[in-house]
């Protein structure tokens, strides 16, 4: 009924992010409506949005220990501050263009947001890398971000959250690219046939 593989429904089992159904027999197991929002879940999560199975769990396990508003950041970004090659003082500025955006934008965040080091950790990285100053871009994209943030519908539960999010970051990613694509056809970088 759900078209998941049976050996992957028992790894899932195994694995703590699926409950175990009713036993039914010696072998069998009833599922309920709940069992198949949960496999819908960590199907989208994995397949769509690209979430690795270690994630996954841990935000499943996560679930309902925050606010929806504070489980996203909670969730989704406390593993993405990655030692990148940058500098301890470069990610220190970064930080501080960081939470000087949030109070420019006056944006009411939670100061122990992982969002905010998750963003200083990409901004260094893009500085270490040579892409320069930022700080228009930052804003631009602080104003989109807050566009659409108030934009979109609330989420009625912490799992439609959590998947608005996951697929919305995606979904954004795949514009913004197609986007880049546009602007080199049209600035003549590539040669487009289309």
């Amino acid at each position: 009924r759900s078209g998941v593989p049976v050996p992957t429904i028992k790894f899932y089992l195994r694995e703590g992010l699926l409950a175990a159904g009713a036993r039914t027999s010696v072998n069998q197991h009833s599922y309920d409506e709940t069992h198949l929002q949960r496999l819908h879940l960590i199907q989208t999560l994995s397949q769509v949005g690209g979430l690795p199975m270690t994630q996954i769990g841990e935000i499943l396990h996560r679930l309902g220990d925050y606010p929806a508003h504070q489980f996203l950041g909670q969730a989704l970004l406390s593993s993405n501050r990655s030692s990148g090659s940058y500098t301890d003082d470069e990610f220190a500025d970064a930080m501080t263009d960081m939470q000087t955006l949030v109070k420019r934008a006056q944006w009411k965040i939670n100061p122990a947001s992982p969002a905010l080091p998750a963003a200083a950790a990409f901004l260094a990285s893009m500085r270490a890398f040579g892409l320069g100053d930022m700080h228009e871009l930052l804003d631009r994209f602080a104003y989109h971000a807050d566009a659409l943030a108030f934009d979109a519908e609330p989420a009625d539960t912490p799992e439609h959250a959590l998947v608005a999010a996951v697929l919305s970051d995606k979904l954004f990613t795949a514009l913004m690219r197609l986007a880049e694509e546009n602007v080199y056809a049209t600035i003549g970088k590539d040669n487009y046939d289309g």
